[in-house]
């Protein structure tokens, strides 16, 4: 489905209508559009999370093996060198 169309008020009906309760086309509608809505934020949550939790190559730009890695915090114990 193209990210610009909606699901047509027919469809709606059809899926809406199926145990017997009716809507009209007013309510249909707005529970359509509160539904792209929920999955617009949705997708909004999971593209914040998945830019979040990427992965970044800290030797990207230095592939120098024999460069010393750089501490960011010293050990407590003085072992780590």
């Amino acid at each position: 489905m193209k990210a610009n169309s909606k699901v047509s008020i027919e469809q709606c009906r059809e899926i809406m209508n199926r145990d017997g309760l009716k809507y009209t086309d007013e309510e249909l509608h707005v529970i359509r559009d509160f539904m792209y809505l929920i999955a617009d934020i949705t997708r909004s949550h999971y593209e914040r999370i998945q830019e979040k939790n990427k992965i970044i190559d800290i030797n990207e730009n230095n592939c120098d093996h024999e460069t010393k890695s750089l501490f960011i915090r010293p050990g407590q114990y003085r072992r780590a060198s």
